[in-house]
C-alpha cells in the first residue's frame, strides 16, 4: 500500500517564485489581478497554493512534482536548450512554432516542464 503524500495548503511567495521560475510581483499580479501590487525584497508573506495554481491554471500533480524534484521548470531559451542537447540541435524560432505545450502561461510570462516538453516532443517528433 503507498502512501499519500501530504498535499502542502501554503507556500512562501519567494519559494513559489523560485519554483515557477519567475519574478514574485508576477506571482502576486496573477493572484490579485492588479498591474502593480506591492512587493518589496523581503515581502515574502505565505500565500495558498491553491490561488497559486488556480492563478495560473496549473494541475496540482504537475506543480507537487516540480515541488517534489521529479520534474523542473524551463523559459523557453532553456527549454530549447534543453532539446537541443537531449534530442537533435535547434533553433529558438523552430521551438516557438512546434508549439510544445507550456506548463503555463500567464500574459507575456512562458514556462514549460521538462516531463511535458519530453514527452510532446517524443510522441510528434522521433
Amino acid at each position: 500500500m503507498t502512501k499519500k503524500k501530504a498535499m502542502v495548503q501554503s507556500i512562501t511567495l519567494d519559494d513559489a517564485a523560485s519554483i515557477l521560475a519567475v519574478h514574485p510581483r508576477t506571482i502576486l499580479r496573477a493572484i490579485t489581478n492588479e498591474l502593480n501590487p506591492y512587493w518589496a525584497p523581503g515581502h515574502n508573506p505565505d500565500i495558498p497554493l491553491m490561488d497559486v495554481l488556480m492563478a495560473f491554471a496549473i494541475e496540482q500533480d504537475d506543480f507537487i512534482a516540480v515541488l517534489n524534484g521529479e520534474d523542473e521548470v524551463f523559459k523557453r531559451k532553456d527549454a530549447c536548450q534543453f532539446v537541443s542537447d537531449k534530442y537533435k540541435p535547434i533553433k529558438i524560432r523552430t521551438f516557438e512554432l512546434r508549439k510544445y505545450p507550456p506548463f503555463f502561461r500567464f500574459r507575456s510570462v512562458v514556462r514549460y516542464s521538462r516531463r511535458m516538453v519530453e514527452s510532446y516532443h517524443e510522441s510528434h517528433f522521433a
